[in-house]
């Protein structure tokens, strides 16, 4: 093989200079000139959370994927606060690029505490941020249909068969591209139990510590902080709406205060507050009755219209509720709620005055029944609106519901004294409270700012306190959250006994071999979330499509270009490396928003799109650009500044290589050619040796030219400085036209200085 190898080499060589002597000239002529570098095919800013670590790694992967491609992108690491006021729009205008305060494109995990599988509010084009879950702007009339449909479907192989529709096409539209659903890995002390069992935990039901038992003391570690940027607000707004703020109030407001509660060890419904409930043969009218001599923390007994009030709070778009999209569709567009002592209040959430009226009515039946009516039959109204938790209508009536983000009973930035008529909610009148105050099985008595730690002591007045006590649960009688930024620091806290669980945020999965030797318990389980990727879809290119060049030439397939351009992007995430090797097995490749956590509903059929950087430089072909593809694979864990995977993928479930190559690869995605004969041979070999002979003669200052500019980082220096310059024109201290000619100039000159 060798010899004949060496034969053709050989061959070649005398061909093509005998070819070249004879036309060298024609030769010249035909090899057009070409720039040293094309301009960025186009912009974009992707934002992640500098509290997870494997989110950061994967969001930095594949933004130097999309750099290797030709994108002027870059990774901007953020505060979970400030991610959320960019991704939700809370202090910039809906749909505003990241230049302005919004984003382009982000990365966001999600978790659910309900095992309900309702997820109009992320994909519902009636559920935008900020009101709503749905940040990516994604409007689809075809799946807002079909979560109607889904809404009042009772048969669940109706529901299964409406959910498979809906991720279908999701899956086409690519509003957010899916990574993975984790496999929770909670490394826990093992005189620790839940449930009396030591490998339960949940969480969806998480801090469910009223069931815990193994000590009077519990320390929980948490990945990411509460304040400053996150509140304790528990109406739930988009400034509490966090893991991070839920491991305090939900244990303040939530815990044992609801209805109904989740049982840890199969995620079923009990009865809790709630005594009874019933329905209407037609399923729209509920009556809840209440137990009776339930207090708040405040010491005042919970009635009927607590429960009202809640509601009527979560429908009042001032408090701000992300819970207000949903519960205008299904509790209704107008809703009358009537109190005990006859009051009546209106929501009117109509968009305009002229809109149809979808009437909905609650009313207190007595102080401790209360029965609601609903628009249209709601497949999930007994595991939402027959399941919430009941907030004291005595404390926060007294605040005007815009204010209440910023109240103290959601900043616990002081103590307050609050007073009431006890003629009419009795008690004592007066209650000195730190933070909010619920009906739940903890108290927060202290908020350490410095440490970001909060102290909660047991609620001896709480109803099931005796219950619990008696099962041998609800042995700790207090319980504190505190921030340990630092994975490292947290495990090492875990070992000297300073905390007694490790929140799943950390990302443990690499670590299960260290945490086994330090003799913890682990408790794994699929959770019932996944990690996502998002695109704002009101971005020119990423969204709208009008900037891509196919959406210019023509307008009408613009929507199309900007599709073409998140696929591509989807195939530059190396999902089953990042399962593999970042999260060492505990997580599942998505192509949906629903995996094998979510059992009957998960669609085994719907497949991730493969790692593939030669699909996704098709893609991008397909919306007008020209990409090149200039890339050297590194490993997930690479520090480098540009790192990108091997582009051949076999199956989304086959596991691939991460090896490097020795030099840079350019990748084609031409049609594979036929085989080649000796002529074939010996005449590509000889053309090859030309093009090399007159690029070495005549194009020698171009060829040094390119290599400069992609070896010595030329053009990461071109990256990071127009990022400067965004960041500039963001806060409005250059121009637009200015921008434009320092980024023209800036790469003139570099290129130039490194002829």
């Amino acid at each position: 093989m060798i010899r004949m190898l060496s034969k053709v080499l050989a061959r070649g060589a005398a061909v093509a200079l005998l070819l070249f002597m004879a036309s060298s000239s024609s030769v010249l002529l035909l090899l057009a000139p070409v720039n040293a570098q094309q301009a960025p095919l186009f912009s974009a800013t992707l934002i992640v959370s500098s509290g997870n670590p494997v989110r950061r790694a994967y969001a930095k992967d594949i933004t130097d994927n999309m750099v290797s491609l030709g994108i002027d992108a870059k990774l901007v690491i953020l505060d979970f606060d400030q991610i959320f006021d960019r991704l939700f729009f809370t202090k910039a205008k809906q749909g505003s690029l990241y230049r302005n305060g919004g984003y382009d494109m982000g990365f966001l995990g999600w978790g659910f505490t309900s095992p309900v599988p309702d997820f109009r509010s992320n994909l519902d084009g009636r559920y935008m941020a900020p009101e709503g879950n749905n940040y990516a702007l994604y409007d689809n009339p075809e799946v807002n249909a079909l979560f109607d449909e889904l809404s009042s479907a009772s048969d669940v192989q109706a529901q299964v068969r409406l959910m498979n529709r809906i991720q279908e096409i999701v899956f086409h539209d690519k509003p957010y591209n899916y990574v993975y659903e984790p496999i929770s890995v909670v490394p826990r002390d093992p005189k620790w139990t839940a449930w009396g069992d030591k490998s339960v935990y949940n969480g969806v039901t998480f801090p469910d510590v009223e069931h815990w038992a193994g000590g009077t003391e519990l320390t929980f570690a948490e990945v990411s902080s509460v304040f400053p940027g996150n509140t304790l607000n528990p109406i739930q707004t988009s400034s509490s709406n966090s893991f991070y703020a839920l491991y305090v109030y939900g244990a303040i407001c939530f815990a044992m205060a609801g209805l109904q509660y989740i049982d840890a060890r199969d995620n079923s419904l009990k009865l809790g507050i709630a005594t009874d409930i019933q329905s209407s043969p037609d399923g729209k009218t509920w009556t809840v009755k209440m137990k009776q001599g339930v207090l708040f923390h405040s010491g005042v007994e919970m009635t009927a219209d607590d429960a009202l009030f809640t509601q009527s709070a979560t429908l009042d778009p001032k408090a701000a509720s992300v819970g207000l999209g949903s519960a205008i569709q299904y509790l209704g567009n107008v809703v009358d709620f009537t109190y005990l002592d006859g009051t009546k209040e209106t929501r009117d959430n109509r968009a305009t005055p002229d809109e149809a009226v979808r009437k909905g009515e609650w009313h207190a039946v007595s102080r401790y029944t209360f029965q609601f009516t609903m628009p249209e039959i709601y497949a999930f109204t007994r595991q939402v609106y027959c399941a919430f938790s009941i907030l004291p209508k005595h404390i926060m009536e007294q605040f005007p519901s815009e204010t209440w983000d910023s109240q103290p009973f959601s900043t616990a930035e002081r103590r307050v004294t609050y007073t009431w008529d006890t003629k009419k909610y009795g008690g004592t009148g007066s209650y000195t409270a730190l933070g909010p105050v619920g009906a739940g099985t903890y108290i927060l008595t202290d908020f350490d700012f410095t440490r970001n730690m909060a102290t909660m002591k047991k609620f001896q007045n709480h109803w099931a306190r005796a219950e619990l006590e008696a099962a041998g649960m609800f042995t700790v009688e207090t319980y504190k959250v505190v921030w340990i930024e630092s994975k490292d620091a947290a495990i090492a806290a875990l070992k000297n006994g300073q905390v007694d669980v490790l929140d799943t945020n950390y990302q443990l999965a690499n670590d299960v071999p260290t945490l086994q030797q330090m003799g913890v318990n682990i408790i794994s389980a699929p959770e019932l979330g996944w990690q996502e990727q998002s695109f704002n879809m009101k971005h020119p290119v990423l969204g709208t499509g009008i900037e891509t060049p196919l959406g210019k030439s023509d307008p009408s397939q613009a929507a199309e270009a900007a599709r073409h351009v998140r696929t591509a992007i989807s195939h530059l995430i190396p999902r089953d490396q990042i399962t593999r090797d970042l999260m060492a097995g505990f997580a599942y490749p998505m192509a949906s928003f629903i995996g094998p956590g979510w059992g009957t509903f998960y669609d085994p059929d719907l497949k991730p799109d493969s790692y593939d950087i030669n699909a996704a430089a098709d893609e991008l072909r397909a919306a007008g650009y020209s990409p090149w593809i200039t890339a050297t694979a590194t490993s997930l864990t690479s520090t480098s500044s540009t790192s990108v995977y091997s582009s051949t993928v076999t199956s989304p479930s086959t596991p691939t290589s991460l090896e490097t190559t020795a030099s840079t690869a350019v990748h084609t995605s031409e049609a594979v050619p036929p085989p080649l004969t000796e002529q074939n041979t010996l005449l590509i070999v000889g053309v090859v040796l030309i093009v090399a002979v007159v690029a070495i003669l005549a194009y020698w200052k171009f060829a040094r030219k390119i290599h400069t500019v992609i070896h010595t980082g030329a053009s990461r220096r071109y990256v990071e400085y127009v990022a400067r310059l965004e960041e500039l024109k963001a806060r409005g201290e250059i121009s637009e036209e200015t921008y434009v000619k320092l980024k023209e100039e800036y790469w003139k000159r570099i290129t130039e200085r490194n002829t």
